[in-house]
């Protein structure tokens, strides 16, 4: 059971709660300058890493368990993850440009998800030269259920309360209360909890 950070940059602050030592492990590197990590008491790890680049920011809500949590953060991103909610394995935040995931509280992220805020590429169009792809944020609201290998991807949001199918891409917006399916995501059922 440890906890690692490695820090290859100046002017980072990582507040960890003295109670999150003896969760598990957790490997932290700071890529960059100017990172921010702050992560609430009774919080469990197993063998999370989490990777951040220059003015990134992170912080995890008390009573998380982030059970083989990867995240990888380049420049200005930023995480943030409420109280109350469990990965159950292995899920995957990726921001490879400045943007953010927003992850409410008392979620419950299934294993094998991904959870990605740009294409990691440009498309541009011909004439004007102008970037059509650009990075979009991720808002998953409180006591959201996302199922195994689902993707949740740029510019979605994902209201309170609602359930994400297993295997289901959400690219877009998902009301409250709502269960979506399918690739692209489909709303199957309201008023669900």
């Amino acid at each position: 059971m440890t906890i690692t950070i490695v820090d290859e940059g100046s002017n980072n602050a990582v507040q960890i709660h003295p109670s999150v030592e003896q969760s598990g492990d957790l490997l932290l590197t700071l890529k960059g300058s100017n990172i921010a990590v702050q992560i609430g008491e009774n919080c469990t790890f197993s063998g999370a890493t989490i990777t951040m680049g220059d003015a990134c920011t992170l912080e995890i809500g008390p009573a998380c368990s982030l059970a083989a949590l990867e995240v990888l953060a380049n420049a200005n991103g930023s995480i943030i993850i409420g109280a109350e909610t469990n990965f159950t394995w292995h899920t995957r935040l990726y921001l490879h440009e400045p943007s953010r995931i927003v992850i409410g509280s008392n979620c419950l992220i299934a294993s094998d998800t991904l959870f990605m805020t740009s294409d990691m590429h440009s498309i541009l169009d011909r004439t004007s030269r102008r970037r059509l792809n650009p990075a979009r944020d991720i808002v998953v609201d409180d006591n959201v259920w996302v199922a195994y290998q689902a993707k949740i991807l740029k510019g979605a949001h994902i209201g309170a309360g609602s359930i994400v199918a297993l295997g289901a891409i959400v690219t877009n917006k998902v009301p409250p209360c709502t269960l979506v399916a399918g690739q692209p995501a489909k709303v199957i059922k309201q008023d669900v909890t």
